[in-house]
């Protein structure tokens, strides 16, 4: 059976995950000591793979990090304390913070300096929120859903912002539940613009195909949403990291096959599923004596 594979519009890097490579890459040129990430610079564990054997040394901890060297914060962001922490300890810091993570933190402590209470819409333990934290305060709050609104404390001035990989419904969802039960409601739309446009054309591709690879991290929000996305279609939907990973099996009776990345996932990675795909269909047509 011939298989025809449509490939998302939009595949790649997002722009500040392809900023924070190109930054890591002039520092790893003109360093002559150690350099450093505490924790992945992006959320990919090949590229982060190819970083670690390019010379960067991946931290999970700050005292794991020691001077003299450098230490490029990640494209989540980084709480300011432990930056603080960082250059007292007489590292150079690089920051490779995403922009529009930059824009979010901006955001999240002007709230905190008008006096509003904050509520982010994402994960509660994700290195970007961890590092809105550092921003907003102990005023802020952290949410996955409407649902949860209603654990929230009663409060009059509430600000809301949401992690920038965030699907927009719902945070949309969020601001419909907290609009009854504030006296004054102050929303930012801190959701990446990449994100978006990759979620809708999830959402497009899904309807159209019998099956779904997402191609990605699997310590990737923004990659996690979109088979999310897709399974909630009710299409089969596989997140894989590589190529390899593909069964054969997954494509027994399946004609039409959809594909797309998450903002970290580097394109080849998309492209070497293509030829696995194809391999399989070739490989098929020969068992099959075709």
């Amino acid at each position: 059976m011939e298989i025809h594979v449509h490939i998302a519009r939009r595949v790649g890097f997002c722009y500040g995950v392809k900023r924070a490579l190109e930054i890591a890459s002039q520092v790893l040129k003109r360093s002559k000591g150690l350099v450093y990430t505490l924790g992945p610079l992006i959320h990919n564990p090949q590229v982060v793979e190819e970083l670690e054997k390019a010379g960067i040394k991946i931290c999970h901890h700050p005292e794991e990090i020691q001077p003299p060297g450098y230490l490029i914060i990640r494209s989540h962001g980084l709480h300011p304390e432990i930056v603080q922490q960082m250059r007292e300890k007489g590292l150079e810091i690089v920051d490779a913070t995403c922009p529009i993570v930059k824009r979010v933190q901006r955001l999240s402590q002007q709230l905190r300096d008008e006096g509003y209470s904050i509520v982010v819409v994402g994960e509660n333990n994700h290195p970007e929120v961890m590092g809105i934290l550092g921003y907003a305060g102990e005023k802020l709050m952290v949410i996955s859903g409407a649902e949860e609104v209603r654990k929230l404390p009663r409060t009059r001035r509430l600000g809301i912002i949401a992690q920038t990989t965030q699907d927009l419904g719902n945070f949309q969802r969020v601001i419909n539940e907290l609009i009854p039960r504030v006296e004054e409601l102050k929303v930012f739309n801190t959701i990446c613009t990449y994100t978006t446009w990759r979620q809708k054309e999830t959402t497009i591709l899904a309807k159209k195909v019998e099956l779904m690879l997402v191609v990605g991290g699997k310590n990737s929000a923004n990659t996690r949403k979109l088979a999310e996305i897709s399974r909630l279609l009710g299409v089969p939907t596989y997140h894989i990291e590589t190529a390899e990973e593909i069964e054969p099996n997954w494509l027994a009776g399946k004609r039409k096959i959809g594909l797309t990345g998450g903002t970290s996932t580097p394109a080849k990675a998309l492209f070497q599923v293509v030829d696995r795909l194809q391999a399989i269909n070739t490989e098929e047509v020969k068992l099959n004596g075709r």
